[in-house]
């Protein structure tokens, strides 16, 4: 290879890989990009890996102000209690329609729930402990540390019983809440409990949530489906039972309120963490030398910063191709990657990252860890098996409220325009979008109730309620919608033609008679084109110039004629 080729070519190569890296975002030092999807409007899925140490790196980049958001799901959308209970992340993330998702919180391994809290849609599912949680406020800002909660039951003659947990194990003492997210029957230890029907779900925050008192007994059963049970022992449930007395007595109306706060006030998401990394750009967890810190494991990690970037990271581990990381390792990566704040989720085995309901990673697990009953069917490569978790964190797409239809007004007194080709009022209590083209519509689908079309098929007009309007939007029909008479195919061949020239250039022409267009032209056949146009005049402007023109000829042609005549006149006198 010549010189220049060679030069050229590892010119493009160098420019290629630099393009890379700025459309990636920051990529840590001694790492290339090994692959790269766009998943969402803002969202971008990187495959990155490094040698010596050998490392396979995961990474979801989120830019801020897109329309998605994190949410929590929790195994069967309830809190488990055995493996068999858990699910597959990718089953999870298939359930709700993620954009891509990992794993979560820690279990215990005894009970085999999750350790830390859950909110999810901003509701809770299960009261936080003392671990700390990733809390995710309405408008997507991230938090790690302590989630406060409280919550209490407070009764019709305004006696309030406390609450001491949601949807947790027993504690001695304590008033506990469980709803059928509890997935279990109440917990052994129970001397009275009240039996509450909802009307809704149960354990939104910053909200009042009225119940009724349906039921009591003196030891643990199951939550209704539609409700939930207050449970207690001791001296709470001598005050429970006390209050189902005066119910039944009809001396106190057999109606509670629950109120239930979280942080403050302002909580979308929260899933327990395990530990914080990072905040503010430094490392805040504990310096120890045990397992979970100091060796090198596959890793699941979120990151962000105080631009409202996020990244969600899973490092695999215990491989040739991936070593895995300390959680110094880890914290230095999610730096690298331009996070200043960040969490460890559950590692080792349970690393998963999932893009679009599919595994992506290669988890460490070499055979299945879950009970001999679940199918084959988490196998994701030979050797690498999906693990089996309480919950996940996901990408999902946030709807986008649809723009509120603009409604048509009558003219004073009632009356309609001649040219109006549907009707310029909506029905009472129809907030359904009037098509003057295809009826009434849902989304652009045709429901059946055509109105009369234009004559012309070039355009609707509707007036604006005030006497005067404009026209200001035209629809010009292809060529087999044009109507067959030979004027109207005129008009609209020179309206199609000028069409794009004339949008932006000339202003809306005033209608007599108050008549605003605000529809789509009547075409003579189904298809249409929704590009909104002005007027065309400019037929209008060509007429009049050639009007002008011939006028022009004529008063040349008289003053020729005239001055031949005062030629001849003059030849004759001389």
């Amino acid at each position: 290879m010549r010189p220049f080729p060679r030069i050229a070519l590892a010119t493009t190569a160098l420019l290629l890989t630099a393009t890379l890296a700025r459309a990636a975002g920051p990529v840590p030092p001694g790492y290339g990009i090994a692959a790269s999807e766009t998943l969402a409007g803002g969202v971008e899925h990187l495959t990155i890996s490094r040698t010596n140490p050998a490392q396979s790196v995961q990474v979801a980049r989120i830019s801020p102000g897109q329309p998605v958001a994190l949410a929590t799901v929790s195994a069967h959308d309830a809190v488990s209690h055995s493996v068999s209970q858990q699910e597959l992340p990718s089953d999870m993330c298939r359930r709700v329609n993620c954009i891509v998702g990992v794993n979560a919180d820690f279990h215990d391994t005894n009970t085999d729930e999750p350790f830390g809290g859950v909110v999810s849609g901003g509701r809770l599912v299960r009261s936080p402990s003392a671990a700390d949680q990733l809390t995710v406020t309405h408008n997507g800002t991230l938090q790690a540390g302590r989630l406060d909660w409280s919550g209490s039951l407070t009764a019709a003659d305004g006696t309030t019983t406390a609450l001491g947990g949601f949807n947790v194990d027993r504690t001695p003492g304590a008033a506990l809440l469980y709803t059928p997210a509890w997935g279990a029957p109440t917990p052994a230890g129970a001397s009275g409990e009240l039996i509450l029907r909802a009307t809704g779900p149960v354990g939104v925050l910053e909200a009042t949530t009225p119940l009724q008192i349906v039921g009591f007994r003196t030891a643990p059963g199951p939550v209704p489906a539609n409700g939930a049970v207050l449970s207690a022992d001791g001296n709470q449930a001598n005050a429970l039972a006390a209050l189902w007395v005066r119910v039944q007595a009809h001396t106190l109306a057999d109606t509670l309120q629950l109120t239930v706060h979280a942080g403050a006030g302002d909580v979308a998401e929260s899933i327990g963490v395990r530990p914080t990394l990072l905040r503010d750009g430094k490392r805040v967890f504990p310096p120890v030398n045990d397992g979970l810190t100091a060796f090198r494991a596959p890793r699941t990690l979120v990151g962000w910063n105080a631009a409202g970037e996020i990244v969600i990271v899973t490092v695999d581990g215990r491989q040739d191709t991936g070593a895995g990381m300390t959680l110094a390792d880890a914290s230095d990566l999610l730096l690298a990657l331009g996070a200043t704040d960040g969490v460890n989720f559950d590692g080792g085995g349970g690393t998963t990252f999932v893009v679009d309901g599919t595994v992506t990673n290669l988890p460490s697990d070499p055979s299945n860890p879950g009970p001999p009953s679940m199918p084959g069917g988490h196998v994701v490569a030979p050797g690498h098996v999906e693990r089996l978790a309480p919950n996940a964190l996901v990408v999902v797409s946030r709807p986008v409220d649809p723009p509120s239809p603009t409604p048509t007004t009558a003219p004073p007194g009632g009356g309609t325009n001649p040219q109006a080709t549907g009707p310029s009022t909506p029905t009472t209590g129809d907030t359904t979008p009037f098509d003057p083209v295809f009826g009434t519509t849902d989304g652009g689908r045709n429901l059946g109730q055509s109105p009369a079309p234009d004559p012309l098929g070039i355009f609707n007009v509707a007036t604006d309620g005030s006497g005067g309007g404009v026209l200001t939007a035209v629809v010009t029909p292809t060529r087999g919608e044009r109507s067959h008479s030979k004027g109207a195919k005129l008009t609209t061949a020179t309206t199609g033609f000028l069409g794009g020239w004339l949008d932006g250039v000339v202003p809306a022409l005033p209608m007599p008679g108050g008549a605003a267009a605000e529809g789509q032209s009547a075409l003579a056949a189904g298809a249409r084109d929704d590009t909104p146009r002005p007027w065309p005049v400019l037929p209008a402007l060509i007429a009049l110039g050639g009007v002008a023109a011939l006028g022009g000829a004529f008063i040349l042609a008289r003053e020729r004629r005239r001055s031949r005549s005062r030629a001849r006149a003059r030849e004759l006198w001389i």
